[in-house]
């Protein structure tokens, strides 16, 4: 199972609608209302990830001492402002981080791949913060935290940042999720969304 954060996903019952409306997914992005007579009332954006960027503390850190990665994604987040509860119920988003050594074609995610964690440990769980000068709408951030073991030593690494996204009632969405990644695959399609920071950060790691 991949490792999953959601840092977007709260504040679901807090929409400025009544019960007046019934509200449906209608894709990866959006809710649709409809009246009691069935007539569609409005499309409203839930989640669109516009851009991914990454940084990272230090370029150059050793086996044992840990680096500090800030991932920030902008674009649509409106969770807090319509009733959200569909789309929560019927999506799974997640937001990730990946590694793969300079020169390298496969990058290597928590956990699409059974060594994913053999060069890098987490040490915590990803924590969500708000990016300076943003908005909750329009911006969320991911700080995570992770040391280099010995197999990572004497070796330059890159670090990306990612986006995936599908319906819950994907049942292949976990081998998808892992082959995307895995890949470094973009996607964007009805059923399936897969996003790559636009640049990624190196990191030289010393024995």
């Amino acid at each position: 199972m991949p490792h999953i954060s959601r840092i977007g996903r709260v504040g679901l019952n807090t929409s400025q609608y009544g019960s007046q409306y019934r509200i449906v997914l209608k894709n990866l992005s959006y809710e649709s209302y409809y009246t009691k007579n069935d007539a569609l009332y409005q499309n409203v954006p839930i989640e669109i990830i516009r851009q991914i960027t990454i940084s990272v503390n230090s370029n150059n850190t050793k086996v044992g001492s840990p680096i500090n990665l800030s991932i920030v994604y902008t674009g649509v987040f409106n969770f807090n402002i319509y009733n959200s509860t569909p789309f929560i119920k019927n999506t799974i988003d997640i937001q990730y981080f990946g590694y793969y050594e300079n020169g390298s074609t496969d990058m290597l995610v928590y956990n699409n791949k059974p060594n994913a964690t053999k060069y890098f440990i987490e040490n915590a769980s990803p924590i969500s913060f708000q990016p300076a000068g943003t908005f909750a709408t329009s911006a969320l951030g991911m700080k995570v935290r992770l040391t280099p073991t010995e197999a990572a030593a004497n070796k330059t690494w890159i670090f990306c940042g990612g986006f995936f996204e599908t319906f819950s009632n994907n049942t292949g969405w976990v081998g998808i999720f892992n082959n995307k990644t895995f890949a470094r695959e973009t996607v964007e399609n009805s059923t399936v969304i897969n996003k790559l920071s636009n640049s990624c950060v190196k990191v030289k790691v010393y024995g």
